[in-house]
């Protein structure tokens, strides 16, 4: 049976890296756990440390989008930014 709950949902994901990877699996998460097809409740042989899941709770979720956000926001600037100083080495030109 598939577990109900994802490592997404754990509060050891990297929710920031697009690497599917974690504190416990820091190389990459074996697929049978990302599917949810094995639990991972339990420390097993072939991690890192003593994570275990651990739900993420509403005021982490909270900071998570929060920090999302902030990157994204950033990440605009910093685009826009870049944009209008080629735009400028144009004119220069």
């Amino acid at each position: 049976m598939l577990s109900t709950y994802t490592c997404f949902d754990c509060e050891y994901y990297n929710h920031y890296k697009l690497d599917r990877t974690c504190k416990a699996f820091p190389k990459g998460i074996p697929f049978d756990i990302s599917i949810g097809k094995v639990d991972h409740n339990n420390v097993l042989p072939n991690q890192e440390g003593n994570y275990i899941f651990n739900k993420l709770s509403n005021d982490v979720i909270e900071r998570l989008v929060e920090k999302i956000d902030n990157k994204n926001k950033y990440d605009k600037r910093r685009k826009a930014s870049s944009t209008k100083q080629k735009e400028e080495d144009v004119i220069v030109k």
